[in-house]
């Protein structure tokens, strides 16, 4: 789990590292992706791990000094938070299913708050994901969540 988590980390970290091969146009959206998905796993990270290495760029396999020093949980929340801002900025809601959209970048950051206690945050990007303007509804059947 660990490995698998650092292993994304390390692949959003190398996107971002690239950024400037990508057009113009596909920039903002590539960092909004790989913000989410280090945001994501840090924040799965940080909440079964307590400390951990803040690893926010490729590093070398010498560089044991990054890799293997703790860092407060605090700090991981704030590069969560605003990695998730960012990705909030760059993504939209009418992408690809499988790719990561605004509406969920806003969950995680809403969980993310209600971790930290900024409850009232976290209401407030909640409601704004189940704004009837957004198209995001409930379904009348639940069962419909697994065979629609």
């Amino acid at each position: 789990y660990y490995r698998s988590y650092y292993n994304v980390i390390f692949r959003a970290n190398l996107v971002l590292e690239n950024l400037s091969a990508a057009s113009a146009q596909n920039s903002p959206i590539y960092e909004g992706e790989a913000k989410f998905l280090r945001a994501y796993a840090y924040f799965n990270l940080v909440r079964l791990f307590g400390d951990i290495p803040l690893v926010d760029k490729v590093i070398s396999p010498t560089d044991n000094q990054t890799a293997f020093t703790r860092v407060a949980t605090s700090q991981i929340y704030d590069l969560i938070e605003a990695d998730l801002k960012t990705a909030v900025a760059n993504l939209n809601d009418n992408g690809p299913n499988d790719r990561a959209s605004k509406a969920a970048a806003e969950g995680i950051l809403a969980k993310v708050y209600l971790s930290l206690g900024r409850y009232s945050e976290a209401q407030g990007l909640l409601e704004s994901i189940m704004n009837p303007s957004r198209g995001f509804t409930l379904l009348s059947n639940f069962k419909d969540v697994f065979y629609k």
